[in-house]
């Protein structure tokens, strides 16, 4: 009936009022997401000692043997610190500074795949740097950006997070640079269809 629907509505409102409220203040920008750029020595984590970063939890999750692989890898193999804009949203989205680790593969040309990491992390994290090695190793490049807010990329602009508002952007932004390659870092453009995207949890819901 017509007041059941009015007593519905009239709960329903507020609650998701609430619930706006409650997840832009939990996913409000982070000093500790710039954790894991710099030792407390003021040293920069960088492809080889990157390992370091990593908690307790996460060395849990992967075996000393592979920390010692990544490592030697990436200690091996050229890295760079690279630079670009995320793409233009169509709305107030900015066009966010980002940064990121451009690291080659075994050919100029090879495949590329941009590699988003998590919430609360960047491209030192352990999902972006074990996914990288192991790319890598299978004759991929890989692009691992730090998202806006995150790492060495500059700020959103706004207070609460914009997972759906302008992360995607990021995203997009990372990909055209891993196509085009406009700066002539990465060895040269590629067809669209030689640049994957893939990512993990905000990185993925981003992707």
């Amino acid at each position: 009936c017509c007041c059941c629907v009015c007593c519905f509505l009239l709960w329903l409102v507020p609650l998701l009022a609430l619930s706006a409220t409650v997840v832009s203040q939990l996913f409000l920008q982070d000093p500790s997401w710039e954790a894991g750029v710099f030792s407390e020595e003021g040293r920069m984590y960088v492809p080889p000692n990157a390992t370091l970063v990593l908690s307790d939890t996460d060395k849990a999750c992967a075996s000393e043997g592979l920390m010692r692989a990544i490592t030697s890898y990436n200690t091996d193999h050229p890295w760079y610190l690279v630079h670009f804009k995320a793409r233009k949203g169509p709305g107030m989205q900015r066009a966010a500074d980002l940064t990121a680790w451009w690291l080659p593969g075994p050919q100029p040309l090879a495949p590329r795949v941009v590699v988003m990491h998590s919430v609360a992390s960047n491209f030192n994290g352990q999902e972006a740097q074990v996914t990288a090695y192991l790319l890598r190793t299978m004759g991929f490049g890989v692009l691992l950006p730090s998202m806006r807010d995150h790492g060495f990329s500059g700020p959103s602009g706004h207070a609460s997070a914009g997972m759906a508002f302008d992360y995607p952007y990021d995203v997009l932004g990372s990909w055209d640079y891993a196509v085009e390659d406009p700066d002539g870092r990465l060895g040269g453009s590629l067809p669209p269809e030689k640049v994957g995207i893939m990512g993990f949890a905000w990185g993925g819901f981003a992707s």
